[in-house]
Parts: C-alpha cells; sequence; structure tokens
C-alpha cells in the first residue's frame, strides 16, 4: 500500500475514533462537543431576540481606519460605488 493511502486510512481512521469518542457520553470529547453545541444555540438564540439590522451598515476595518485617518472621502466613494466592495476587487471609480 502506497504511504499516502496508508496516512488517508489512518486519518480516516482517526476521525472515525474521534466521532465514536464524542459520541460515548461522558468522554471528555463528548462533554466538549456538547458545551461548543450549546453555546452556539445559546447565539442563535440571543441573534434572534436583538435588532441586528445596523450590522449591516456597519463599516469594515479597512474603512474604519481610512476614516481615522482622514481619508474619509475615499470610504464615501467606495460607499456610493459598491458599499459590498471586496479589497481586492476594482470599485469602478
Amino acid at each position: 500500500m502506497q504511504l499516502s493511502r496508508r496516512i488517508g486510512v489512518a486519518a480516516l481512521a482517526l476521525a472515525a475514533v474521534g466521532v465514536m469518542a464524542a459520541r460515548r457520553p461522558g468522554s471528555a470529547q463528548a462533554k466538549e462537543v456538547a458545551r461548543i453545541q450549546a453555546h452556539f444555540d445559546g447565539v442563535l438564540v440571543e441573534l434572534e431576540t436583538r435588532d441586528v439590522r445596523a450590522l449591516l451598515t456597519t463599516c469594515c476595518a479597512v474603512a474604519i481606519l481610512l476614516d481615522k485617518t482622514g481619508r474619509g472621502d475615499i470610504v464615501e466613494r467606495v460607499r456610493a460605488a459598491n458599499n459590498n466592495v471586496l479589497v481586492m476587487q476594482p470599485i469602478g471609480f
């Protein structure tokens, strides 16, 4: 059997063992999975009870840095041209 295939089989076996361990009640991994699931469930409940519409208009880190350094004009030009542009995309002005 080739080395890469052996590594793949070993990784798959380890993943299967991890899944089985996570399902074993009382195991440390099962407790951690339950803790993380409870945390995410709590986050979803909190988001459902809050008005998060303002998050859609929040400036990104680049816009904040530009604004704080006195280049709000650039921020405004980008907002007007394409408010959801990614840094690596041309903005068309």
